[in-house]
């Protein structure tokens, strides 16, 4: 996977959260917007409300992982953003959880 399918920039993120439409469950929130590029880029947001910087960094290693074995539809910007309540959850929860929410969103190639 290469660095390209990474959202990187705060506007990215910024015009994501405010212009895009979401999705969320329990544990987390998709917001998902169209963007004009022939592939799909994702970023996570895990906050300091699920806990210290060790916590957050198991957190999205986890999401991090699952969103690389996702096929995801070209032409989205995809933010991932974790709640508090992630942290008591199994990989294997959290894994259902996003796969559900894309399907969802209509994000997955089938």
């Amino acid at each position: 996977m290469n660095g390209r399918c990474y959202l990187k920039k705060s506007e990215d993120f910024s015009l994501v959260h405010s212009a895009g439409r979401w999705q969320s469950s329990k544990i987390l929130t998709v917001k998902y917007l169209k963007n004009d590029l022939g592939y799909a880029r994702w970023g996570i947001v895990a906050s300091k409300k699920i806990g210290g910087a060790v916590t957050r960094n198991h957190v999205k290693r986890q999401i991090r992982e699952i969103m690389r074995a996702q096929s995801l539809k070209p032409g989205f910007d995809i933010v991932i953003l974790a709640r508090q309540s992630i942290t008591c959850e199994s990989f294997s929860n959290i894994d259902c959880t996003i796969h559900t929410i894309l399907k969802k969103c209509d994000l997955l190639v089938d």
